[in-house]
């Protein structure tokens, strides 16, 4: 625990509760901002913490201000949120497949996981899955645009 806490993931937590606190974000939303923040960083290489000035970590803190700026103004547009919240996770159901696909590529490596990569039984069932999922997500993105469009 104390070396996740020196690797910021305490901050991170702190952040999250801290948007649900003072900002009245949903919980889901501020830990998956928080989450995304702190992934983004990561990848980045950057460094990452919100006990960080800007001067120290402006990556960071930038793409964190960037993130709570866009996702406060899209909730204050005005219209449906309802519509908004379905239609996102319309796109969060199209995006899924892929990177389940990415995943089970990288499960079924040796050179990767060794001894811990996918057995043949379990490539198949997985693949299955993906594909069950994939097909899920195109049904819905039909009878999302159906809607649009005043067919259904």
């Amino acid at each position: 625990l104390a070396a996740a806490a020196g690797a910021g993931f305490s901050t991170a937590t702190d952040l999250a509760d801290w948007l649900v606190r003072i900002l009245k974000m949903p919980f889901r939303d501020a830990h998956h901002v928080t989450g995304t923040l702190v992934a983004k960083a990561e990848a980045l290489g950057v460094e990452r913490s919100v006990s960080k000035t800007f001067r120290e970590a402006p990556l960071f803190m930038g793409l964190f201000t960037a993130l709570i700026v866009i996702g406060a103004s899209v909730a204050l547009l005005p219209g449906n949120l309802i519509s908004l919240l379905i239609n996102m996770q319309v796109v969060n159901g199209l995006i899924t497949p892929i990177i389940l696909i990415f995943i089970l590529i990288l499960a079924n490596r040796r050179a990767v996981l060794g001894n811990a990569a996918n057995g043949p039984k379990f490539k198949a069932a997985a693949l299955v899955c993906v594909v069950v999922i994939a097909v899920l997500a195109v049904v819905v993105l039909m009878q999302t645009v159906a809607g649009w469009l005043g067919l259904v």
